[in-house]
């Protein structure tokens, strides 16, 4: 096989692999005072690897590329069955980020300031949410379309 057909066929496997792998909002929450969000995301590369969440801090109503990411996990859980990671607001300046386990954690922010103020954020594992339905969250938020 010739070096340029090896490397189209990589181009195009590695395009055709990027297709499938989704980056999706599946929960945001607003602060008790009502100005500032949390907002997770869900990466999900196929069956294969686990799922990566990443939390944020954004003003109220904002993306996620507009705030500051503060903590990222891959492969955690809410419980047996359920992957991913609750968002609590616990006042208007302490958001707790709540999960069962994960592979692997990181804060990558322990506060953020944000509108005139500053966010603390704290890493809560150990959490188990037994009402947190099986699968990944976008499959639940889309209705659990495969069954």
């Amino acid at each position: 096989m010739n070096r340029g057909l090896v490397i189209f066929s990589l181009c195009a496997c590695f395009a055709a692999c990027r297709a499938f792998v989704t980056e999706d909002e599946v929960s945001r929450v607003t602060d008790p005072s009502g100005s500032v969000d949390a907002v997770l995301l869900e990466r999900n590369a196929g069956m294969t690897v686990d799922f990566v969440y990443w939390a944020y801090v954004v003003k109220k109503g904002g993306s996620a590329s507009q705030g500051t990411r503060v903590a990222t996990w891959y492969g955690a859980t809410r419980n047996a069955e359920a992957y991913g990671v609750t968002l609590r607001w616990k006042d208007s300046s302490t958001l707790e980020l709540q999960y069962l386990s994960a592979r692997r954690h990181a804060l990558e922010r322990g506060d953020v300031s944000i509108g005139g103020r500053t966010v603390a954020v704290v890493l809560k594992p150990g959490v188990k949410d037994n009402k947190a339905p099986p699968g990944g969250m976008l499959y639940n938020l889309q209705g659990r379309p495969n069954e």
